[in-house]
C-alpha cells in the first residue's frame, strides 16, 4: 500500500527527516521518514537535485511496509548516496514535504532556506 504522511506539528515547528538504510540492508532502496524539531534537528544533508518530470511515479521505494513514488532521477541520487553499512540522514524535499498538502507544502518551502542553512552539508546530485 502507499505511504500515508503523518501530519507535522499544528505550528511547524518540526521536519521530516529521510533515514536512507544502508546497501547492506537490501538491494531496494529503503527509508525511514522521522519527525524532528526544526529548531533543533538532529545533524542531516540536505539533497538539492533536478525533479525532472512532474510525475512521481516512476520508481517506488520502500517505507516498511509501505511505498512510495518518486521520480526517476531521485531514485539514482538516493541509490548512490547509500552508504555501505550505516543509515544516511537527508532532508529532500520531494519525500520530506508532503506534495498533497497544500498549506503544509507552502509552510515548508518558505523554511527552505533555513532548512538548508542548519543542515551539516548540502548535496548536489547533478545525475
Amino acid at each position: 500500500s502507499l505511504y500515508t504522511y503523518d501530519p507535522l506539528s499544528r505550528d511547524y515547528d518540526e521536519l521530516r527527516l529521510v533515514k536512507l538504510q544502508p546497501r547492506c540492508s537490501s538491494s531496494h532502496i529503503e527509508i525511514e521518514i522521522i519527525h524532528v524539531p526544526s529548531s533543533a534537528p538532529p545533524a542531516y544533508e540536505a539533497l538539492s537535485y533536478v525533479w525532472g518530470s512532474s510525475e512521481r511515479t516512476h520508481n517506488v521505494i520502500r517505507i516498511q511496509p509501505r511505498h512510495l513514488s518518486i521520480s526517476r532521477n531521485l531514485s539514482v541520487a538516493l541509490e548512490h548516496l547509500r552508504l555501505r553499512k550505516k543509515p544516511r540522514l537527508l532532508w529532500i524535499d520531494a519525500i520530506c514535504i508532503n506534495q498533497d498538502d497544500i498549506p503544509e507544502r507552502n509552510q515548508q518551502v518558505n523554511k527552505m532556506g533555513s532548512i538548508y542553512s542548519k543542515a551539516r552539508r548540502a548535496v548536489l546530485w547533478l545525475g
